[in-house]
C-alpha cells in the first residue's frame, strides 16, 4: 500500500503567484473553479432577481434622486430670490447654486461611471478581443480619452457611447445653471425711509385776558398760522407752504401707504348773478343780498370831451353765519350745494364781492368758507419731489350727546389697522380682532352709538374750533380793499391784494386764493398737530369730559413709507434649466435600463460586477476548448454546481481582503505575489492551524495515532508524522516545509 504524505490542500498556500499561474493557485486562495463566475441555469425567480437588480444599482438611483433633489434646491433658491435685490452674505445666489451644481455634475458622473463599467462586462457576454475590456474600463475613467480608445479599437458599442456622450455633457451642467442667473439693474425698496407729517389731534392755546378789573380767556393760534395763512394769499401755487418742505425720503425714491390726516379745506360758491346793482349820475353801486356793497365813481367830463373813467376799484369781504337748523332757507344756504352746506355746519362763511369796472360784468362775487377737515391722501416721492394727491375729504362734525365737553371730530371709513378693514359697514367690528376698553372710542352719529377704534378717530379740540372761527371772522368781517388810480393798494388785511389781482379781480381768482390758503394752513397744521397714540389717545374724566393723556407729552404724527434705491437684483432665465434638468432625465433612463438589463442578467444566474477588477484576479481566462458553459448558452449546469452567491463582488472583496499580494517580476514571470508574512497572519494563521488540526484527525483515524506532533515557526512549517506501511512504522520529517 503505498502512501503520499503530502497534503495538496497546503500546497504553496503561503507563497505563489497570482496572475500568470492564477488557474493553478486559485483553489487555494479563493476556493473556487475558474469559470464558475456564472450560473446560467441556476433558479432565480422573478421576484429575487428584481430585488437583486435594484440592490446592485441601488447606490446609483440613490445618486440619481440626489441629484434630482439638488436640482430642486438650485430651483427653489431661484425662485425665492427672482427679481430680489442681490443677497448680502458671505456668498451669493451665484456662488451657490456654483457649489450646488458641482455636487449635481458629481452625482451624474458617479452613475454614468458605474453604468459605462457594468457594460464592459456586458460587452463580452459575446466574444470579442480582450483588449476591449482595457479600452471600456478606459472609457469609464476618463471621457475624452476614452472616446479615443473606443474610436481606436474600432469598438461600435451604443450604449456605452450614449453613456459617453451624455458623461461628457455633464460639463454643461455647471455652465448653463450659472447662465440662467442675470443681474439687473432694479429698485431696492427700504423700510421707514420716509417720513409725511400728519395729525390727527389739534388743539389751540388759550390766553386770558384783562379789561379793567375783569378778566377773559380766549383762544388763538399762534404767529405761525397767522404766516401761513398770509403765505396762502397768493394766485401762484408755487409759492404756498408745501408739506414737502417738512417731509423726507433718505433714497429720494419713497412709496407710502394710503393716510390721512387733519387738515383744512376750502369750498367757494359762485354768486356772481346774485349781484344786484343800482347806477346814479355819477355813481353805480353793486351789492349781495348779505348787504355787501361796493361802489363804483364815474366823473363828468368837459361837455367838448368824450366820458373818461377815473376808475377806483372796491374789494369787499363780509362774514356770515353757520348753517344750523332752521337757518336752510337763508342766502346762500338757499343757493348751496350739499358740499357748501355741509362744510358750512361747523364755520362760519362769507362773500367776497369785487369790481374791476363801471359795469355789472365787471363784479363778481363768491360765498365761501375754509372749515377743518379729514384728508384722505395718496403721497410718493420721486426723484426727491413729493407727490400728494388728495383722493378724498370728510368736514368735521361737533357732537354733544354723549361727552360734556362735547366733540368735534371726524371718523375715518373704511379704515385699515395691520391689513385688517374696519368701517360703518362692520359695525368697526372683525372676528378674532377685537380691541381693548382703551383702544376704542363711544361716538354718538346719526343717533347710533359706534365703538370706533382711535387709530380711525380723528379729533379737534373746542379750543381749537373757537380759535378758527374767531381767526376766520376777524380776516374776513367788513374788510375792504381798494385800487386807487395811481395803481397803489389800500387793504385793510395784508394779502388782500392777490383777491383784487391787478384789477382783474373774479370769481375763479376768489377761489383759486382760497384753496391756497386752505393748503398753507394744512401744511401748518400737519406740522404743528399731534399724534394721540403718542400718549395712549383719550379717557373720559368724572364730568364726562372727553380728555387726552398726558397732553404735554404728545408728539408729532408721521407716517412712514419704504424708500427705493437704485441696486442689482437678480433675474432667472429659466431656459437654461433646461438642460441640467434634461441631464438629470437622461441619467435616471440610463439608470432604470441598467436595472432592467440586471434583471435579465439575474434572471440568468450571473453576478454584476461594475468597476471592480478582482474577477480578473481570481477567474483569470479559460483555456481554449474549455467545457465551462458559454456566457450566452442556456445549458444547465452540472450536478453540484455552485451559485453565484460566492462571486459577487462583496464576496470578492472580502476574501480578498484576506490576502495579501506583491506586484513582482520574477523568474516565473510578472504578476501578483501572494505574501502572507508574520504582519498578516492573524486570524488567517488560526484558520489554517484549525483546518490543519482537522486533516490531521483524519489521518489519525486513517492510519493511527502518531507519536509526535508538528511545531511551526514564523519562517518554516516542520511536521514530524508517523505511519504504517506493511505493518511498519515509518517516520516522516519536513512535510508541508515551505519552499
Amino acid at each position: 500500500m503505498s502512501y503520499s504524505n503530502v497534503n495538496p490542500k497546503f500546497e504553496s498556500r503561503h507563497t505563489h503567484s497570482l496572475g500568470s499561474h492564477v488557474t493553478e493557485s486559485t483553489p487555494a486562495i479563493g476556493n473556487h473553479h475558474p469559470g464558475e463566475c456564472s450560473s446560467p441555469g441556476h433558479s432565480v425567480t422573478p421576484g429575487k432577481a428584481l430585488a437583486l437588480a435594484l440592490r446592485d444599482w441601488a447606490w446609483e438611483l440613490a445618486g440619481t434622486v440626489a441629484a434630482a433633489t439638488m436640482l430642486v434646491a438650485i430651483s427653489l433658491c431661484m425662485s425665492k430670490y427672482n427679481t430680489t435685490k442681490q443677497a448680502e452674505w458671505f456668498i451669493n445666489l451665484s456662488t451657490l447654486v456654483a457649489i450646488i451644481s458641482t455636487f449635481l455634475r458629481a452625482a451624474l458622473v458617479f452613475v454614468v461611471t458605474s453604468i459605462l463599467s457594468q457594460l464592459a462586462w456586458n460587452w463580452f457576454d459575446q466574444p470579442h478581443p480582450l483588449s476591449h475590456l482595457d479600452s471600456l474600463h478606459a472609457a469609464a475613467q476618463g471621457r475624452l480619452g476614452g472616446a479615443l480608445k473606443l474610436i481606436t479599437a474600432r469598438i461600435v458599442y451604443v450604449p456605452a457611447i450614449i453613456c459617453l456622450v451624455i458623461s461628457t455633457a455633464t460639463f454643461g451642467v455647471g455652465p448653463f445653471t450659472q447662465q440662467s442667473i442675470r443681474s439687473t439693474p432694479c429698485d431696492d425698496v427700504v423700510l421707514s425711509v420716509g417720513e409725511i407729517p400728519m395729525s390727527n389731534y389739534i388743539t389751540a392755546q388759550t390766553y386770558v385776558g384783562t379789561a379793567g378789573p375783569a378778566r377773559y380767556s380766549y383762544e388763538a393760534f399762534d404767529y405761525d398760522m397767522e404766516y401761513m395763512f398770509t403765505q396762502g394769499f397768493t394766485t401762484n401755487t408755487a409759492n404756498v407752504p408745501r408739506i414737502e418742505t417738512y417731509s423726507r425720503c433718505k433714497t429720494g425714491n419713497c412709496t407710502f401707504p394710503t393716510y390721512s390726516s387733519l387738515a383744512i379745506c376750502s369750498r367757494c360758491l359762485d354768486v356772481t348773478s346774485d349781484i344786484k346793482s343800482t347806477p346814479d349820475l355819477g355813481l353805480t353801486a353793486f351789492s349781495l343780498p348779505n348787504n355787501s356793497t361796493v361802489h363804483h365813481y364815474v366823473s363828468r367830463a368837459p361837455l367838448d370831451e368824450p366820458y373818461r373813467d377815473r376808475t377806483i376799484v372796491w374789494l369787499q369781504t363780509k362774514r356770515g353765519g353757520r348753517l344750523h337748523d332752521g337757518n336752510e332757507e337763508e342766502w346762500p344756504f338757499n343757493i348751496g350745494d350739499d358740499e357748501f352746506n355741509d362744510a358750512a355746519r361747523e364755520c362760519p362763511t362769507f362773500t367776497i364781492l369785487g369790481l374791476s369796472g363801471h359795469k355789472k360784468e365787471n363784479a363778481s362775487a363768491a360765498a365761501c368758507t375754509l372749515y377743518p377737515c379729514l384728508q384722505t391722501y395718496t403721497g410718493a416721492f420721486k426723484d426727491d419731489k413729493l407727490e400728494e394727491v388728495v383722493t378724498s375729504k370728510i368736514p368735521l362734525r361737533h357732537n354733544d350727546t354723549i361727552y360734556a365737553s362735547g366733540e368735534t371730530f371726524a371718523v375715518l371709513s373704511p379704515c385699515t389697522i395691520s391689513g385688517v378693514t374696519y368701517s360703518f359697514e362692520n359695525n368697526f367690528t372683525v372676528p378674532g380682532h377685537d380691541f381693548g376698553v382703551n383702544d376704542t372710542i363711544s361716538l354718538n352719529i346719526t343717533n347710533q352709538i359706534w365703538n370706533v377704534p382711535l387709530e380711525c378717530y380723528f379729533h379737534a379740540t373746542q379750543e381749537f374750533m373757537s380759535a378758527w372761527s374767531d381767526f376766520i371772522g376777524g380776516k374776513f368781517d367788513d374788510s375792504n380793499c381798494t385800487v386807487g388810480e395811481d395803481g397803489r393798494y389800500s387793504c385793510d388785511e395784508l394779502g388782500f391784494k392777490a383777491l383784487v389781482n391787478d384789477g382783474k379781480a373774479s370769481f375763479e381768482i376768489y377761489r383759486d386764493v382760497m384753496d391756497n390758503i386752505a393748503k398753507a394752513t394744512t401744511t401748518q397744521l400737519r406740522i404743528s398737530g399731534k399724534d394721540a397714540a403718542t400718549v395712549n389717545g383719550f379717557y373720559v374724566d368724572q364730568w364726562g369730559n372727553l380728555l387726552i393723556h398726558n397732553e404735554s407729552l404728545l408728539e408729532r404724527g408721521f407716517v412712514q413709507g419704504s424708500g427705493s434705491q437704485m441696486t442689482v437684483c437678480y433675474e432667472i432665465q429659466w431656459i437654461w434649466l433646461a438642460f441640467p434638468a434634461g441631464m438629470v432625465v437622461a441619467v435616471l433612463v440610463l439608470v432604470l435600463s441598467a436595472i432592467v438589463s440586471t434583471f435579465g442578467r439575474r434572471l440568468a444566474g450571473r453576478p454584476v460586477w461594475k468597476s471592480s477588477v478582482l474577477p480578473l484576479l481570481f477567474y483569470g481566462l479559460l483555456p481554449p476548448g474549455s467545457s465551462e458553459t458559454a456566457a450566452g448558452s442556456t445549458a444547465q449546469p452540472a450536478p453540484g454546481k455552485k451559485s453565484t452567491q460566492g462571486f459577487e463582488t462583496s464576496a470578492l472583496q472580502e476574501k480578498a481582503s484576506k490576502v495579501v499580494v506583491q506586484l513582482v517580476n520574477g523568474e516565473e514571470g510578472c504578476g501578483f505575489l501572494v505574501v502572507n508574512d508574520a504582519r498578516d497572519m492573524g486570524q488567517t494563521q488560526r484558520t489554517e492551524q484549525a483546518e490543519e488540526q482537522q486533516y490531521m484527525r483524519q489521518e489519525w483515524q486513517t492510519y493511527g495515532q502518531p507519536e509526535a506532533s508538528g511545531y511551526s515557526d514564523q519562517a518554516t512549517w516542520t511536521y514530524t508524522n508517523y505511519g504504517w506501511v506493511d505493518g511498519t512504522q515509518i517516520q516522516n520529517q519536513g512535510w508541508g516545509q515551505a519552499r
